[in-house]
């Protein structure tokens, strides 16, 4: 159905392209190049270009599934244009003495709606789930100083610090890798951890997932540590988009 959420939902799906080919170009430049594009440094970014950047960029968070309470939800199942139609034939067909198909139509209506409705709520539930792969905290590079801030504020261009057990969360271009590999099977079901370096590649890559020098939100980290640059946040992650299609 069009309208605000759908436009809004457009929007996001752009979006996230447009930060797909910022990684896909990331992935071939060098640290210090890959550092520039997104105007950035060793040293991270200042408390305020930081704060400017999260008030025009938005908070470092999953789409969310704003969905009505159960007992709407269902309601809506029920009573959408169609199934109306179909209570409407339901009750001719009781009007006009043929009670089996006036029973046989609401049958239909009920096991219609129960299983959208089951379908709509296991969606929302695959979206809470998503959600609890990012952490809470992240530590970054502030001001040239080491600090933890809340995940959601993560913003393009911050520089954040990885080590063992850490969950990643947000797509971002390895600037230091000592000895560095990521569970990477929430993206791609791939079981074993896969290594993470800084060099960058000879051209860019069809798809990001294929980059070495290229970490994802909801991945984490199984051994080694380093340093890697944020690229893309929110929605306009891997996750993200993953999350947007489960809502949808």
């Amino acid at each position: 159905m069009d309208g605000p959420d759908a436009d809004t939902r457009t929007g996001s799906a752009n979006q996230a392209g447009r930060e797909w080919q910022v990684l896909r170009r990331l992935s071939a430049l060098t640290v210090d190049d890959a550092l520039s594009d997104l105007r950035s440094s060793a040293g991270g970014l200042s408390a305020d270009e930081a704060a400017a950047r999260l008030a025009r960029l938005g908070r470092n968070e999953l789409p969310k599934a704003h969905g009505p309470g159960l007992v709407k939800q269902l309601l809506d199942q029920l009573l959408h244009f169609f199934a109306l139609m179909l209570w409407v034939a339901a009750g001719l067909a009781f009007l006009g003495g043929m009670p089996q198909l006036g029973v046989a139509i609401i049958i239909v209506i009920l096991v219609n709606g129960a299983f959208s409705f089951a379908q709509e709520y296991r969606a929302e539930r695959a979206v809470r789930a998503l959600s609890a792969l990012l952490p809470e905290t992240a530590v970054v590079r502030r001001d040239g100083r080491k600090a933890t801030v809340p995940t959601s504020e993560l913003v393009p261009g911050d520089i954040v610090l990885l080590r063992e057990g850490d969950r990643i969360s947000a797509d971002a271009r390895v600037r230091r890798s000592s000895e560095l590999k990521v569970d990477m099977s929430t993206l791609t079901g791939e079981s074993k951890p896969i290594g993470r370096n800084a060099e960058p590649l000879a051209s860019m890559p069809d798809d990001p997932l294929d980059a070495p020098n290229v970490v994802f939100a909801g991945t984490f980290v199984t051994s080694g540590s380093g340093t890697v640059v944020v690229a893309a946040t929110g929605g306009s992650t891997r996750l993200g988009g993953i999350s947007r299609l489960t809502s949808g």
